[in-house]
């Protein structure tokens, strides 16, 4: 049951034409890829700037300052100017998984499982979500296995391996959240009957 969505329609086609969009976008004036000298991101009258993927991990070694949540995640999703004039990072995507998770699970994160789909930048933000949420038990699952089992590691949980998602998932004994973080194209999905099963909260954050 799909209880809210974002008023936000990007194209399916959005990132093959990212720099005609951004070109198009009055307030942009340049796409932050790795800060350095001579790069604009590092210009007096540069402000900041929102970090989306792929590069939410690339830019960690090159910004100055990290904020606490960001040191821990591993990977940022906020540039800006500190009054000092170092280039400083945050990480605000578990803030929101955090709150909208928070919504519809009730008391359900005591004690409860959660399970990432991916490994990337907002699959740590999501981890990081969840063990401040108290769940007692994390999962990720990812195609490349390897790195299922370094994030998981990362936040003290388990990788969740099967031949398929589902049948991965069958070996669970319950399941309170799911938190997506892998693009609609990678073709993975929950059965119904799993859905059934458990009837946990999804949240779709890719």
């Amino acid at each position: 049951r799909v209880s809210g969505r974002l008023p936000l329609t990007l194209p399916r086609d959005a990132y093959a034409s990212w720099d005609e969009t951004l070109a198009a976008l009055p307030h942009i004036d340049a796409v932050v890829i790795s800060p350095g000298p001579g790069h604009p991101s590092r210009a007096a009258d540069f402000g900041g700037a929102s970090v989306t993927i792929p590069l939410k991990e690339v830019l960690l070694p090159a910004v100055d300052a990290l904020s606490p949540s960001a040191a821990a995640i591993g990977a940022l999703n906020t540039l800006w100017r500190t009054v000092d004039g170092r280039l400083a990072a945050d990480n605000t995507d578990w803030i929101g998984i955090k709150v909208l998770l928070s919504r519809s699970l009730g008391g359900r994160a005591a004690g409860g499982t959660a399970l990432v789909l991916g490994a990337g930048g907002t699959a740590r933000a999501a981890c990081y979500a969840i063990r401040q949420m108290g769940f007692a038990s994390l999962h990720v699952y990812n195609r490349t296995v390897a790195k299922a089992e370094a994030l998981a590691t990362d936040f003290g949980g388990a990788p969740l391996v099967g031949a398929s998602l589902d049948e991965a998932l069958g070996a669970l004994e319950r399941l309170d959240a799911v938190v997506s973080c892998i693009p609609g194209s990678a073709g993975v999905s929950i059965g119904e009957a799993v859905l059934h099963r458990f009837a946990p909260v999804v949240l779709d954050a890719a």
